[in-house]
C-alpha cells in the first residue's frame, strides 16, 4: 500500500473514531455543562408542597430534543425527561425545536451567519440532511418527539 493511501486510511479511521466518540462522550459533556442539574438547595416545606401539588404546572421551554437522550429515561443531565416531569407534577411541557444557534450568543446582538447546531447534528449522528437545512432539523426533532410518544404509548399498553 502506498504511503499516501495508508495516511488517508488512517486519517479516515481517526475521523470516524472522533465522530463516534462525539455522540457518546463529547455531546453529553456539553449538555451537562449547558444544562446543569443542581438539585434542591433546601427542603420544601409542607405548605409549599401542598400548593405545588394543587396547581397546574406548565413549562413552556425545553431544548431536550437537541440531545441524544431517551426522554423516557430519568437522566442525571439536562432539565427535562418524562420521569422528572411526572415527579415534578408538570401537566404541560412545551418542547422547543432549535434549528439555529450563533457561535457567540449575546443578549444584545447575535451573528446571523454563524450556527453551531450543524456541528451538534453531526456529533449527535443526526441524518445528513439536517447538517445544513433548518427545515430538516425541525422535522428531525419533531420526529424524535413523535417516537418518544409512540414508545410511551406502547409501554403503557
Amino acid at each position: 500500500m502506498r504511503k499516501s493511501a495508508k495516511w488517508l486510511l488512517v486519517t479516515a479511521a481517526l475521523l470516524i473514531g472522533v465522530l463516534l466518540l462525539s455522540g457518546a462522550v463529547v455531546t453529553p459533556l456539553i449538555e451537562s455543562r449547558l444544562n446543569r442539574v443542581l438539585g434542591p438547595s433546601r427542603q420544601v416545606n409542607a405548605k409549599a408542597q401542598q400548593l405545588h401539588d394543587q396547581v397546574t404546572i406548565v413549562d413552556l421551554h425545553a431544548d431536550s430534543l437537541l440531545w441524544g437522550r431517551d426522554l423516557l429515561e430519568k437522566s442525571s443531565r439536562g432539565h427535562v425527561d418524562v420521569p422528572r416531569l411526572q415527579q415534578g407534577n408538570v401537566a404541560i411541557q412545551a418542547f422547543t425545536v432549535v434549528t439555529k444557534f450563533p457561535r457567540k450568543a449575546s443578549l444584545q446582538t447575535n451573528d446571523a451567519d454563524s450556527d453551531v447546531i450543524g456541528m451538534l447534528a453531526i456529533a449527535e449522528h443526526w441524518p445528513p440532511q439536517t447538517y445544513s437545512s433548518l427545515l430538516e432539523r425541525a422535522l428531525y426533532q419533531a420526529q424524535r418527539l413523535r417516537e418518544c410518544r409512540r414508545s410511551r404509548e406502547a409501554s403503557s399498553h
